[in-house]
């Protein structure tokens, strides 16, 4: 169905509460733009540490979303990060805000059904 995502995971995990997931999921709409903006800029600046912490905040959101891809592309980051290598870390910011593009697009996919799917349902009650 999507793309990046795997969001059934924390929906099921949310016991199937459909608001908190659309709560969720707008919090990360919300949250991970100025991290991920942050981080080329911290690769930009070789600011390792920054860029090593930056990758680490991407990666829960990421992985409690099912965006393997993009846990993947963090975790990698955050490792070469803290191996001090600037040009790994630089070319994996790019990397991950490409995946992070596709992620959002999907994202706002499943708030768009999920809350559709909510509204039907106070609908039929």
């Amino acid at each position: 169905m999507y793309k990046s995502i795997q969001p059934q995971h924390l929906y099921h995990a949310l016991g199937g509460d459909g608001a908190s997931f659309c709560h969720l999921l707008r919090v990360f709409l919300h949250v991970t733009p100025p991290t991920v903006s942050e981080l080329l800029h911290a690769s930009v600046e070789a600011d390792l540490g920054r860029a090593a912490r930056l990758s680490h905040l991407l990666q829960g959101s990421a992985c409690l979303l099912g965006c393997e891809q993009l846990c993947s592309l963090t975790t990698r980051a955050e490792g070469v990060a803290a191996l001090g290598d600037w040009a790994a870390v630089n070319s994996l910011a790019k990397l991950i805000a490409g995946e992070y593009a596709r992620v959002t697009a999907d994202v706002l996919l499943c708030l768009e059904r999920t809350e559709a799917e909510l509204a039907l349902r106070s609908l039929s009650c």
